[in-house]
């Protein structure tokens, strides 16, 4: 797992990928058409709970009229459950932070603010990736197969922890303005 430090050298050599980005105001379009995207991510993992809940109970009588008590299968539900409420707090915290990149850009900060937003996407995509490999586990833990890659790691909070260092300082920096 990197550290916040291991992040900021990241950050420092990250290049902007987002180049058709040319005014605050395109900053401010491309982040909200980014947060309804959100929530249509949201709205499909909340869909793959409720049909994980339909196939459990599914199991669960079909374990019982057939007498199988092979509660470990109804356990995977739960824990693909649980991958997915952690990749809908995912979108809801990237859903955040563009909602925060939003309230402080302005003129002179926005391309600093659109590298940070495209680093900031580029974890979330890999973010992504990590939940979609945990459910792939589980399914494949179902037919005997275990898996590892160590491509894919959970890096959220250090992440969160570099994202709120750096909005801190266009936030108090909006502070201090309005002061003025």
């Amino acid at each position: 797992m990197k550290t916040v430090k291991d992040i900021e050298k990241e950050y420092e050599g990250f290049q902007i990928k987002s180049n058709f980005i040319k005014s605050c105001e395109d900053l401010v379009a491309f982040l909200l058409v980014g947060i309804d995207d959100t929530y249509e991510i949201e709205k499909f993992n909340k869909k793959e709970i409720l049909y994980n809940k339909f196939a459990q109970l599914e199991t669960r009588i079909k374990n019982f009229i057939f007498l199988i008590f092979d509660m470990e299968e109804i356990d995977l539900f739960d824990e693909d459950n649980e991958l997915l409420e952690e990749s809908n707090k995912l979108v809801e915290n990237y859903r955040e932070t563009c909602e925060r990149v939003i309230d402080v850009a302005n003129d002179e900060n926005y391309l600093e603010l659109i590298k940070l937003i495209d680093f900031c996407t580029e974890y979330y995509n890999k973010h992504i990736d990590y939940f979609e490999f945990e459910r792939d586990v589980l399914e494949m833990s179902l037919k005997g197969i275990s898996m590892y890659n160590p491509k894919y790691e959970d890096n959220r909070k250090v992440v969160e922890e570099f994202v709120d260092k750096k909005l801190s300082v266009y936030t108090n920096n909006k502070q201090l303005v309005k002061k003025v």
